[in-house]
């Protein structure tokens, strides 16, 4: 019994974590508000003219839907998360006190319940393949700044380096 609520405690801390860091990053997201990636170029800009400048300079072409906002896709999707983890707290919330209280009419709560999880569960899937993909992506790989080359620069230099690009060049 006492492992069962350890265990059920350690789970309820996890998920609280995980909520209030979607949260933070949905809603108050350290990072800088925009980050516009064109396809074709190896760096990002803070404003969207900037990036249609870069591609401008480096002769890239434009395409229909370009520069993408990285950050706000990245913001969108930790909002996402937040909100479908909530739910899924609320339906916990709502139907185990049901479940717990009501012994026997409870197939019309099950099939609900049910229903509702294997929704839950979809959008779980969805919500974390979107997420690996935009994050994983060329765009994603550039706008988090993994094509930025560290050289010869110190720890010190680089951490100063990557502050400078990410507030002159918007990387996440």
């Amino acid at each position: 019994m006492m492992s069962a609520i350890v265990s059920a405690g350690i789970i309820v801390i996890l998920f609280s974590l995980l909520i209030i860091y979607l949260g933070v990053y949905g809603y108050a997201n350290p990072d800088p508000e925009h980050c516009y990636y064109v396809e074709g170029l190896d760096t990002t800009a803070i404003t969207k003219p900037g990036a249609e400048q870069l591609a401008k300079d480096k002769n890239v072409e434009l395409r229909h839907g370009y520069p993408v906002d990285i950050a706000r896709l990245f913001r969108s999707w930790f909002v996402w998360g937040f909100w479908s983890h909530i739910l899924f707290l609320v339906i916990q919330i709502v139907f185990v006190p049901l479940f717990l209280v009501q012994t026997t009419t409870q197939t019309m709560y099950k099939v609900i319940y049910s229903l509702l999880t294997g929704v839950k569960c979809c959008n779980f899937v969805a919500w974390f393949l979107m997420g690996f993909f935009w994050r994983f992506s060329r765009a994603g790989r550039i706008a988090s700044g993994e094509k930025i080359q560290r050289g010869d620069l110190s720890d010190d230099d680089w951490a100063k380096r990557l502050d400078e690009v990410r507030d002159a060049d918007g990387y996440q």
